[in-house]
């Protein structure tokens, strides 16, 4: 019990520390699957530096809010632009769904961190 409650202040904390240090860059691909969203169109790819904070990713013109990510990849492929493996995560945000392609050696639990919500 000590150890949980111990656990969440210390997410909490490097939760405040991560927010005071403003948003996180990963370079990525988001392909809309579900829904609209201003400035990108279904099935198209939008690639680049991924602006990422609390609830939002912002990528090139494209911002998503209300995001949530999945706890797990759903497959792995290749991101061409940076010659790297990758891992490709669901995405829900206000107004649909994506699919986001981002580098394997992303460390997702703290992405979900880090966007404060998954599903």
């Amino acid at each position: 019990m000590l150890a949980d409650i111990l656990e969440v202040l210390g997410d909490a904390l490097v939760a405040v520390g991560d927010a005071r240090r403003g948003p996180r860059y990963v370079h990525g691909r988001i392909r809309l699957i579900q829904g609209e969203v201003e400035g990108l169109s279904p099935r198209e790819d939008v690639g680049g530096e991924a602006a990422i904070d609390h609830r939002t990713i912002a990528i090139n013109d494209v911002t998503l809010t209300g995001v949530a990510i999945a706890p797990r990849p759903l497959r792995v492929s290749y991101l061409d632009d940076i010659q790297q493996r990758a891992q490709v995560v669901r995405i829900e945000f206000d107004g649909g769904a994506a699919e986001w392609t981002i580098p394997e050696s992303t460390n997702l639990r703290k992405l979900q961190k880090r966007i404060g919500a998954s599903f």
